[in-house]
């Protein structure tokens, strides 16, 4: 049958709206700026690729027929010389196919469409992220204007999302750590024997006090002092009213359950990762980022994971840039990756600096 959402699925749906929302418009704000951007520079951008193509061929045939003239005169082979010369003139390409120079940069973005509404997302995001690549930038001093406007809102926006989501994954990060914790400390004291409740060991009577306290009965283990906490709990709270009402009357370990849940949003100590732990999951989502690159631009295992580096610090050096992505048009799981990975290094930051505190804090008591 199909009921009413429980109270813990309202909770979690209120708790995650303006996380959602916060990222849904992020993207609504890169995708609006990737129309402004191709509607702005589109067609200056074509129009210099065809420019740039024509003026190619240009010269290709001009030094083609030089040749060509001269080789009649001397009685040498046109065919092998104008194949040698196609050769040098695509290695010259090469050489001078850098993003830093313009007619490189439109030899490397002219397939298919710089800036079509993938290509224009990222370039606002690697803009508004600070990473800027230099691969596409506005040719115009009207794209040159809205680039000024649109980054003046962007780069807050974007260190807003870093910081709360970074902030919120941390929070998780460390209740995850402490369940962890509490775990196995559970699981070392499960190897010594429980105290059965209504018991009578060492002259001592262990009463059943899970209905009168709300706690379950393993709380009481066996060891010094048990059963003077045990009588002082059940003196305390004779019929466990209090909890109950509490509680409005649902056991307390549901309640505590539910509280794991509802208190992540709230701020709370961040500081129970380990150091290790943090930075071998900050080095794992690079190394991961550096296979995929790895295979998707053919370059080696290290100038991926330096390209994922220097992204993700927002370095953005732009000697290496994802340009089989540009020739592919597969934008979005670039975009996706930084993107996430930004949030993911904010949290493994804020995870740092919870830990460096505490341990400052700790050295100076001492």
């Amino acid at each position: 049958m199909t009921g009413k959402p429980t109270h813990r699925t309202c909770t979690l749906m209120k708790l995650a709206f303006p996380y959602i929302a916060l990222v849904v418009f992020y993207f609504l704000y890169l995708f609006i700026g990737s129309l402004i951007f191709g509607a702005i520079e589109g067609q200056t951008e074509k129009d210099g690729i065809v420019a740039l193509q024509e003026k190619e061929n240009q010269i290709k045939e001009k030094i083609r027929e030089l040749f060509a003239n001269r080789s009649k005169d001397e009685g040498d082979d046109v065919d092998k010389e104008i194949e040698f010369l196609d050769e040098m003139l695509e290695e010259l390409i090469e050489t001078v196919s850098h993003p830093d120079w313009i007619p490189g940069r439109r030899d490397i973005l002219g397939e298919p469409d710089p800036w079509g509404i993938p290509s224009a997302m990222l370039f606002c995001m690697t803009t508004i992220t600070t990473i800027g690549y230099g691969d596409l930038v506005p040719s115009t001093t009207t794209g040159q204007v809205v680039v000024i406007l649109y980054s003046c809102v962007g780069v807050p926006f974007s260190f807003l999302l870093f910081a709360v989501i970074g902030g919120l994954l941390a929070r998780l990060a460390s209740r995850i750590a402490v369940f962890v914790r509490k775990s196995l400390c559970r699981m070392k004291r499960s190897k010594s024997k429980p105290v059965v409740a209504g018991s009578v060991r060492n002259g001592n009577v262990y009463p059943d006090l899970s209905q009168e306290t709300g706690l379950d009965n393993d709380v009481f283990e066996e060891g010094e002092g048990v059963s003077d906490r045990a009588i002082q709990l059940r003196d305390l709270n004779p019929a466990g009213q209090n909890d109950r009402k509490k509680t409005n009357g649902a056991p307390r370990t549901l309640q505590k359950q539910q509280s794991i849940f509802v208190n992540i949003s709230e701020e709370d100590d961040a500081g129970d990762v380990p150091f290790v732990v943090v930075i071998l999951l900050m080095v794992s989502y690079l190394c991961v980022g550096a296979v995929s690159f790895s295979i998707a631009e053919q370059w080696n295992y290290f100038e991926a994971f330096y390209f994922t580096f220097i992204t993700l610090t927002t370095i953005g050096f732009g000697d290496y840039v994802p340009t089989h992505h540009f020739e592919n048009n597969t934008h979005f799981p670039c975009l996706l990756y930084t993107l996430v990975g930004l949030c993911y290094i904010s949290m493994c930051v804020s995870l740092l600096q919870t830990r460096f505190v505490k341990v400052v804090t700790f050295l100076g008591k001492k």
